[in-house]
């Protein structure tokens, strides 16, 4: 069953197209080239990824994003692999695959909160991901901004596109290689539930913050999660991250973040950024739940700088690509369900197939039985024909002595009269 046209770009002007097959292990895609990404592999998953809607599914899941500038459709074609999507959670937040969306918000809001202690510092971004929140910090006056994440390939696909004074590196957010103090400012957003142990986590941040510095800490609340994220390890609620970093800082301020949805009201041709100097912000009213989607806190063993409340927007939404984002999850829907349709069949043939091996088998069983009784009733009869043919031949040598003897001559006449007298 074929699912569909997938159009696999370099960007908008280069786009190769292929047909996926619901095996689709052997359709080759060009991939765009990143520093020392450059390849073409095969497709492990069916899927279709639509870089004209930037699009990007792999088997049943996908993951819509908002087409950006230049740099970002470059990197289209990998954000999937990058954000690590899996069971519709993305592992990390990736700019240009995710614009328009909230997790945009939530995720640019906490570098926007943090930078307001960052001029002059000597920053670390534990977990820094695709280094957007390392760039924030060094563009709100960072002295030196070192981003650490795990990933490898994350790493190498963005550490050319940093400021100067940002430096990327491979390392383990629990076993950092710094110095003791190495830093007046840790960011450490959403990292720390990616671990089985947490607490590992602020030891080591711990350590490598100078005397009087900040750290600041995010995670998701799990007392308002929602369904499970295959990437999380050990969430905490509010009260388990309060009391471990009580362990560890003399000084802990717990704050609260959450989305909400917005819209803007601007004069003819004015931009956003000069309007939101002047702007009045209203709300519609909501109901205040007693746990936020989100906990931040920030900590240190000296007492805590002032700080002001923040809030943060997604990029601009349009309503004409969001129709066709929704149009492509549809598409992605329609082909999930033809590819569920297709291998129920598959199984329905298997089972099928299976019950007439199973027959097969169950006669295979019985062969060497009947192949027994067969031989048996072979012996057996051999035997009766071998006794039957001796009594005939027994019977056919009585019958000549009889013919050949006196007696039966001499009564021949009798026989042939009796035989006249009897008709």
């Amino acid at each position: 069953m074929w699912l569909g046209e997938a159009v696999v770009a370099h960007n908008r002007q280069d786009a190769e197209r292929v047909q996926l097959l619901p095996q689709g292990c052997h359709e080759v895609v060009k991939e765009p080239v990143l520093p020392g990404r450059g390849q073409e592999r095969e497709l492990e998953h069916p899927g279709i990824v639509l870089t004209s809607f930037a699009l990007v599914a792999s088997g049943p899941i996908a993951f819509p994003s908002v087409p950006s500038d230049a740099a970002a459709d470059d990197l289209q074609v990998t954000s999937a692999e990058l954000a690590n999507v899996r069971d519709g959670s993305p592992e990390r937040f990736v700019p240009g695959m995710m614009r328009g969306q909230l997790i945009e918000a939530d995720h640019l809001a906490r570098y926007h909160w943090a930078s307001q202690f960052a001029s002059g510092k000597r920053v670390l971004d534990a977990g820094c991901g695709a280094a957007y929140g390392s760039t924030l910090l060094a563009e709100a006056g960072a002295d030196h901004v070192v981003g650490v994440d795990l990933a490898v390939s994350v790493v190498e696909a963005f550490a050319s596109g940093t400021p100067p004074n940002v430096e990327l590196e491979v390392g383990d957010v629990r076993a950092l290689r710094h110095d003791d103090g190495a830093f007046d400012l840790i960011a450490c957003f959403e990292v720390i539930e990616h671990v089985e142990d947490p607490r590992a986590v602020l030891d080591s941040l711990h350590r490598v913050l100078a005397p009087g510095g900040v750290l600041v800490v995010s995670t998701p609340d799990r007392d308002a999660t929602v369904g499970r994220n295959p990437h999380h390890l050990r969430e905490l609620t509010r009260d388990e991250l309060a009391a471990a970093l009580s362990e560890r800082f003399a000084h802990v301020r717990l704050l609260r973040q959450d989305s909400y949805l917005g819209s803007a009201i601007l004069p003819e041709g004015a931009s956003l950024d000069a309007a939101l100097d002047t702007a009045t912000v209203r709300s519609a009213g909501s109901v205040e739940l007693d746990v936020s989607s989100y906990v931040i806190a920030a900590v240190s063993d000296a007492p805590l700088p002032d700080s002001t409340p923040l809030l943060g927007m997604t990029s601009r939404l349009d309503f004409r690509t969001m129709q066709q984002t929704l149009d492509a999850y549809f598409a992605v829907a329609h082909a999930k369900d033809q590819f569920v349709h297709e291998l129920q069949e598959r199984v329905g043939d298997r089972a099928q197939l299976q019950e007439q091996l199973l027959a097969a088998e169950n006669k295979l069983v019985t062969l060497p039985e009947l192949a027994q009784r067969l031989a048996e009733l072979s012996e057996t009869s051999a035997e009766e024909i071998r006794v039957l043919t001796e009594r005939v031949n027994r019977a056919a040598r009585v019958l000549r002595d009889v013919q050949s003897s006196p007696s039966w001559k001499i009564t021949k006449p009798l026989r042939s009269l009796k035989h006249l007298l009897g008709a």
